[in-house]
C-alpha cells in the first residue's frame, strides 16, 4: 500500500477499481466503507455526492500538493496516509443519519488505530499519531479563530503541541480535503460563497497553526508550580487558566464572543 500511495498517480483510482474487482475489502476493510456508495455528505457540502469520488479527488490533489511541494518520498506518504484517514469514521455511519456523518471526525480514530496495528510497517508511530489528529481536527482548522480561548487551549494542549513539526502537513490534509470536492456549479446549482484559493487556504491555516503556537508555547509553567506544589492537578488547571486569558489578551480569537469563552 505504500507503494500504491508514493508511487501511483491516483492512488483512489486504485482503491475504486479494488472495490469493483471485490478485493478492497479483504485488502483494506478499514478503507473499503469509503468506496461501498455511501454519500459523502450532504450536497450543499459534498456536491461531487459520493463519498468513493470524494477519496479520489483529495488523494489526487495531495499527489499534486506533494509535486508542488517538492516533498521527499516519506512526507509525500505521510500527506497521503493523511488524507486516506481523514474520512475513515465515515464508514461506520449509520444509515438513519445518512447523508450526514456527525462525529465522523472522532470515529475515525479507532479504525485508524486498526489498521496501524494490522499494517504496522504502513507508518512510524509519529505517522498513526497524525494521522488521528489529522482525522479528529480537519474540520476545525479553518476555522481555529473562531473557537472560544477554552477550546483552542485544549486542542493545542491535546492535539496540536505535540505535532508543530507537522503543522505544514496538517494544512495541507485540510487543503485535500477542501479541494476534493466539485463545485455546486457543477451541478448546475447556484455557488455558494466563494471557496478560497486552495493554496491560499492551506497558507493561512499554516500561519495560524504557527501565531496559535507561539502564543501559547510561551505561557511558562513555572508560576503554576510555584504555587501548587506537588499537585499535579492543580499546575494543569492553573497553567490552562493563564494560557486561556494569554490566548484572549493577544487577539487571536476573530470576534469578543469567542474571545470571551
Amino acid at each position: 500500500m505504500r507503494r500504491v500511495l508514493e508511487r501511483c498517480a491516483s492512488p483512489g483510482v486504485f482503491f475504486q477499481l479494488c472495490c469493483e474487482e471485490l478485493l478492497l475489502e479483504h485488502l483494506l476493510p478499514e478503507v473499503a466503507p469509503q468506496f461501498d456508495g455511501r454519500p459523502a455528505g450532504r450536497v450543499r457540502w459534498h456536491p461531487e455526492i459520493s463519498q468513493a469520488l470524494h477519496m479520489v479527488l483529495a488523494l489526487k490533489t495531495a499527489g499534486t500538493v506533494a509535486d508542488e511541494a517538492q516533498l521527499d518520498a516519506q512526507e509525500r506518504v505521510r500527506l497521503m496516509l493523511c488524507v486516506l484517514c481523514h474520512d475513515l469514521g465515515k464508514g461506520t455511519t449509520t444509515a438513519e443519519a445518512l447523508p450526514s456523518h456527525p462525529g465522523h471526525e472522532a470515529g475515525g480514530v479507532p479504525i485508524i488505530e486498526q489498521l496501524f496495528e494490522r499494517l504496522p510497517s504502513l507508518g512510524s508511530k509519529r505517522t498513526k499519531r497524525l494521522c488521528k489528529v489529522a482525522a479528529r481536527t480537519h474540520l476545525l482548522l479553518d476555522g481555529l479563530r473562531d473557537l472560544g480561548n477554552g477550546t483552542l487551549v485544549d486542542l493545542w494542549d491535546e492535539a496540536l503541541a505535540p505535532h508543530r513539526q507537522d503543522f505544514a502537513t496538517l494544512a495541507r490534509v485540510v487543503r485535500c480535503d477542501q479541494e476534493g470536492r466539485l463545485s455546486t456549479a457543477d451541478l448546475g446549482l447556484p455557488e455558494r460563497d466563494a471557496p478560497p484559493n486552495p493554496s491560499t487556504l492551506e497558507h493561512r491555516i499554516h500561519s495560524d497553526l504557527q501565531e496559535l503556537d507561539g502564543i501559547l508555547a510561551a505561557v511558562s509553567g513555572e508560576e503554576s508550580a510555584d504555587l501548587f506544589p506537588g499537585d499535579p492537578a492543580g499546575i494543569r488547571s492553573h497553567l490552562r487558566d493563564l494560557r486561556c486569558r494569554t490566548l484572549a489578551a493577544s487577539g487571536f480569537c476573530r470576534n469578543k464572543k469567542a474571545r470571551m469563552s
